[in-house]
């Protein structure tokens, strides 16, 4: 009897998933509906609770790597900010010794402003460039932990998960979370 309870109980629930999620699915785009297979699918891989738990793992990690490259990036900036303003300092402090030398001539002070330019361009210059390679670096992080969840939740045995940089199979993947990140609350 007790047998029969759970089954029972077990059934209820996955209707009840089943029911949550083709209404959600039906407002989707066209293009990233579910098939009435995978939503039962997805429902099976939901029952015992946990693709829940991998989901909020996953998100955990996401957000710890996020804020990770987020903080390494603005310490980046910010050494280019005190790069910056040393530059500045040491050129305004050139500009008066310059001054205080009465041989100072207009044309060299011409000259001197032309080579403060040009090193102030050379700073900017290495910053965008390093803030150019940090960026990608972060773009492969991005992709690299995208490929690792769409394979640990191929693992998990959600459907619709293959390790995949096609853009409507990642919306797809993205619209599956979004369900299941619907019925977790």
């Amino acid at each position: 009897y007790n047998e029969y309870k759970s089954y029972l109980s077990f059934m209820e629930k996955k209707d009840e998933y089943i029911q949550k999620i083709s209404q959600q699915n039906a407002l989707a785009p066209s293009d990233i509906l579910l098939s009435e297979v995978e939503v039962e699918r997805l429902a099976d891989s939901l029952l015992d609770g946990t693709v829940f738990g991998i989901i909020t793992e996953l998100k955990d990690i996401q957000s710890i790597e996020f804020n990770k490259l987020s903080k390494d990036r603005k310490a980046l900036v910010q050494t280019y900010q005190a790069k910056t303003k040393a530059l500045e300092k040491q050129q305004r402090e050139e500009y008066d010794r310059k001054i205080e030398e009465d041989t100072f001539l207009l044309k060299d002070e011409d000259a001197l402003n032309k080579q403060h330019r040009l090193q102030m361009l050379k700073l900017l210059k290495d910053k965008e460039e390093k803030l150019h390679d940090f960026d990608m670096k972060i773009v492969q992080k991005c992709d690299d932990q995208a490929r690792d969840q769409q394979q640990y939740l191929q693992y998990a045995g959600i459907p619709g998960f293959v390790i995949s940089d096609v853009p409507l199979t990642i919306r797809k993947q993205i619209h599956i979370l979004t369900l299941i990140d619907s019925l977790s609350e």
